[in-house]
């Protein structure tokens, strides 16, 4: 009888290492609270501010994990393009702007760009953890990236998780999005756990 043994490794995120992950603000949006410790906390009060995780080496992932939660004082209205949290994918492509291009781009896109001193960029795909059973999937661009939208789980009694089977591409590093300035909303965020599969 023949036996195939699976080997796969998981890589469990630290949160308390600040020098992987970059917190920055949008001009003229008041900022989120973010606190890196065991756990992420995204504290939003109608407000907004990117989080990245930057891969130490980008690579293929078979697999992300993630496990986290929400408090609500004060929902998001469905109406505008705020979220309770999504996972932004950031994947490796061709596109590398040239300086004078770069004088004109929003910082969270530098920021983006420069994850990676060799790669370019091609794709930021998102995966939405929903207040409600809704198809939220939707594509934009911008410049020559694709911004893919994704409904990847939903919020059940504050809490959400995600499963989400990557392409088979390089990633450059990961978007953690909480934003509820459009809204006027107020919640905390809070991630619990993130890991990749190899």
């Amino acid at each position: 009888m023949n036996f195939r043994r699976l080997l796969f490794s998981i890589i469990i995120i630290p949160f308390n290492d600040p020098s992987s992950f970059l917190d920055l603000q949008y001009s003229k949006i008041k900022p989120n609270e973010v606190k890196l410790e065991k756990q992420v906390q995204i504290n939003v009060d109608a407000s907004a501010s990117p989080v990245f995780y930057k891969m130490e080496t980008p690579r293929v992932v078979k697999k992300i994990n993630l496990t986290g939660n929400v408090k609500v004082d004060k929902a998001i209205n469905k109406k505008e393009d705020d979220s309770y949290f999504q996972l932004g994918i950031i994947y490796e492509g061709d596109y590398r702007p040239s300086g004078f291009v770069k004088t004109f781009l929003p910082e969270w896109l530098l920021k983006v760009l420069s994850l990676s001193d060799k790669y370019g960029v091609g794709e930021l795909e998102f995966h939405e953890a929903s207040a409600a059973k809704v198809n939220l999937d939707k594509s934009d661009s911008i410049r020559d990236i694709k911004l893919n939208f994704k409904t990847a789980t939903t919020i059940e009694n504050g809490k959400f998780s995600m499963s989400i089977k990557p392409k088979k591409e390089k990633i450059l590093g990961l978007w953690l999005r909480a934003d509820g300035d459009e809204s006027k909303a107020k919640f905390l965020t809070t991630i619990k756990s993130l890991e990749f599969e190899n």
